[in-house]
Parts: C-alpha cells; structure tokens; sequence
C-alpha cells in the first residue's frame, strides 16, 4: 500500500512539472500590431505609415483568426496540442494579412503562455526585398 502511494505521488509530482504553467491551460494567446508600411526605394528600406485596421491574423494549421482593431492591435487564441515534452516552446507561424498583402512571422510558446509578437509590417511587395528601418 505504501508502494503504490509512493507511485500517486511521483505520477503526480511528474505531471503537475510537465508545464511552466501549473493551471494545464490549452490556449496560447498571441498579441501584437499590424502596420502597413511603403518601401522607401531610395534607400532601399522599409517605412510604417499608419496601423491597420481589419487585417486578419492566423496561425497556420490552427483554425480561427483574429482582426485588428482601430489601433492595429490584435489578440489570437490558438487551442494548442497539450505535449509532455519538458519546458521547450513549439514554433508557430503567424500571419498577418490584409488586401492580397501578408507578412508570416515565427513565433514561439507553449499552453498557458501570452506572447508579445513583434511587429507585422504589411505592404506592396516587390522583387527586391528590404531592409527594416530602425
């Protein structure tokens, strides 16, 4: 009997360790801002203009998507595969879109966490690729 105690108790223990977070959630929560930017071809870089609104955030091979609000800022909720992998975060390709115009951006998280993403940056794209002003 005291065998099989010991045994609960480390089965427990091993779960209760397998998540940063110990509430077992199953929702990642994205954040960030959608811009929409013109290259400056002189300089051969990238400028933002203004926020955007109504562009459409998703996450590839997981349904749902957000919209950006006035302020360019979005918040998307992906109901991840829970994995007992250790305290490595998965990889997850976000992407921003909005009038044939998209960016796709990697970003990375486990269950329970809210990641800060940086920047999306939407604009006409040409042959040659930019550089991101500072």
């Amino acid at each position: 009997m005291k065998l099989i105690s010991i045994i609960l108790l480390l089965f427990i223990a091993g779960l209760s360790g397998c998540n940063r977070n110990s509430t077992f959630q199953s929702t990642i929560t994205f954040k960030g801002t959608v811009w929409l930017g013109h290259m400056d071809t002189t300089n051969n870089i990238l400028i933002t203009d203004k926020v955007l609104q109504g562009a459409i955030v998703t996450c590839e091979n997981y349904p749902g998507s957000a919209t950006t609000a006035g302020d360019g800022s979005y918040t998307l909720n992906v109901q991840a595969v829970r994995a007992f992998s250790g305290i490595n975060s998965d990889s997850f390709a976000l992407q921003a879109s909005y009038n044939g115009d998209d960016e796709t951006i990697t970003a990375y998280g486990k269950p329970g966490d809210t990641i800060q993403v940086r920047d999306f940056v939407l604009y006409q794209h040409t042959t040659s690729a930019p550089r991101r002003a500072q």
